[in-house]
């Protein structure tokens, strides 16, 4: 067609849209009109002209929804909001998680890929506005639990978002969530058994309450008023067997060599360090593992002379090393920063 015919095909649509547009306000506002009147606020009522414009963009939020022509999400479609975060194109990704949820409002896929987008977006915000952040997403992954209590992703990032919430609330709202966490864990790999994520945050679960001494679990009876949670190196071992059996990643690699360090299998630790410490670096997460990775050789390895002294007095300080993460923490983010962070 001739560009002054697609010239006004398009100005004919515009002025189509802006009269739907008109008559849609205009509606808006007789029925705002007749609520003023039945309510019986008169024109120079602050509490009125503040209710009138809520109530008007709801109406108009309501009415823009109504036109939307609703239908399921496809397959298609969700595979590409997933290749879109594992390419890191976040906005990209947002764009297209709340087209989908405008057209389908309550679909558990959506949701708990927004939640899961929410948590990944909220981790680079300042300690405030990322505790906002993760709430919503928080409520998000809830929300899709509820649609469908068989979705294992939306209860794994219940759990994992449930730990970041708690953390910004203090040691004992930690304490408080340890037992909800472990119950999304638990439904989690029951229902997706071959989430590999999933059992290495299980594995995780039970380290962590294994690895607390008798003075943190009595701190938690006494000031959280509840009991810690039971948990063995055995179990988080055969979780973090069952996530490397399913699909390798370093991090989870990490894990399981430092359980078999805390069993007193330092053999098998050390070929596990080993192993880590050759690895390809893709992220700040992997830089950190395979430093820390180095620092266990080193440590376990060739023991100086304040360490050998350690493990004569502390025998089992021999399957401990202190102030690893505490070595690395400014290396590895001054590396990256320096390398990534430069706009």
């Amino acid at each position: 067609a001739p560009l002054s015919a697609r010239k006004e095909a398009v100005v004919s649509t515009q002025s189509t849209g802006d009269e739907e547009q008109a008559e849609m306000e205009a509606a808006i506002d007789e029925a705002l009109s007749n609520y003023a009147e039945s309510e019986g606020f008169g024109d120079n009522d602050r509490f009125a002209k503040w209710a009138s414009v809520q109530e008007r963009y709801l109406l108009l939020s309501q009415a823009k929804r109504d036109q939307v022509e609703l239908r399921d999400v496809t397959s298609e479609e969700l595979a590409e909001c997933d290749e879109l975060y594992h390419n890191g194109k976040y906005t990209d990704m947002e764009d297209k998680l709340v087209e989908l949820n405008t057209v389908s409002p309550h679909n558990d896929e959506v949701l708990w890929r927004l939640a899961r987008l929410k948590w990944v977006c909220g981790k680079g915000y300042q300690s405030n506005q990322r505790h906002k952040v993760f709430h919503v997403a928080h409520a998000l992954a809830c929300q899709a639990a509820e649609i469908n209590p068989d979705n294992g992703n939306a209860h794994r990032w219940i759990a994992i978002l449930t730990f970041h919430k708690a953390e910004k609330e203090g040691v004992a709202a930690t304490c408080l969530a340890l037992e909800g966490i472990k119950y999304h864990l638990d439904k989690a790999v029951e229902l997706n058994p071959e989430d590999s994520v999933a059992w290495s945050i299980l594995g995780n679960w039970y380290f962590e309450v294994a690895d607390m001494n008798r003075l943190q679990r009595r701190w938690m009876k006494t000031f959280a008023g509840v009991a810690a949670p039971e948990g063995t190196y055995k179990q988080a071992l055969a979780c973090f067997e069952k996530s490397h059996d399913i699909k390798p990643w370093i991090q989870n690699s990490y894990m399981l060599a430092k359980t078999h360090l805390r069993m007193g299998n330092k053999d098998s630790a050390l070929v596990a360090f080993d192993r880590l410490s050759k690895s390809t670096i893709t992220s700040a997460e992997d830089f950190r593992v395979r430093k820390e990775s180095h620092i266990y050789l080193q440590k376990l390895g060739k023991p100086d002379f304040f360490d050998r002294i350690r493990f004569l007095i502390t025998p089992s300080d021999k399957y401990r090393i202190p102030f690893v993460a505490r070595d690395t923490e400014t290396t590895y983010n001054r590396h990256w920063s320096e390398k990534f962070w430069k706009f």
